[in-house]
């Protein structure tokens, strides 16, 4: 019986570590051609923020798509649906290991975010939308240069839209610095 659990240990070991290695490559290579490399936004400094710029500048989010570009694990998407509700809500990731972890998460948080994989620049943002995101300056640019955040209310964690002034720039405790709001409705 020893041998068996021994056995069984360290195949899972085997797996877990082919599995870890295959998440780094995968997320590297996906990385590479867009430059976009996951990193979190803090959840406990952005929400209180998020609350407030909601409050402000959603008056029915029952008709407002709620989207998140480079949704990584989607935690923020999930927030959004347990205290708001949102016409839909969409986490876009195109890292596959990422949104692996994100469903499998799910079996702990529940339903209610529909996952797109999909390079964040070629999809289409629907008028009206509310756009959170934590994407670099150049990601950010091209998606209003190529006018795919037109009519949606876009929130910038710490990265600027070079060249286009916020509606609204909002102080952010912690390394993040800042949140900015970009209402192009």
């Amino acid at each position: 019986m020893k041998t068996l659990f021994l056995i069984l240990s360290l195949l899972l070991a085997i797996v877990v570590t082919i599995g870890y290695i295959w998440f780094c490559i995968e997320s590297m290579l996906n990385s590479l051609p867009y430059r976009i490399g996951y990193v979190s936004s803090n959840l406990d400094q952005c929400i209180p923020i998020l609350e407030e710029i909601i409050s402000r500048y959603v008056k029915r989010p029952q008709k407002t798509a709620f989207i998140e570009p480079g949704a990584g694990l989607a935690h923020l998407s999930h927030w959004a649906k347990d205290h708001y509700a949102w016409k839909c809500i969409t986490a876009i990731e195109l890292n596959l290991s990422l949104l692996f972890l994100a469903r499998l998460l799910d079996l702990k948080r529940g339903k209610g975010v529909r996952y797109v994989r999909t390079n964040l620049l070629q999809f289409t943002y629907p008028k009206g939308s509310f756009v959170y995101c934590y994407l670099y300056e150049p990601i950010l640019q091209r998606l209003y240069t190529e006018g795919r955040l037109d009519g949606c209310l876009v929130v910038s964690l710490t990265f600027a839209i070079p060249d286009v002034k916020p509606t609204e720039e909002i102080a952010v405790p912690g390394w993040q610095k800042r949140m900015l709001v970009y209402d192009f409705r």
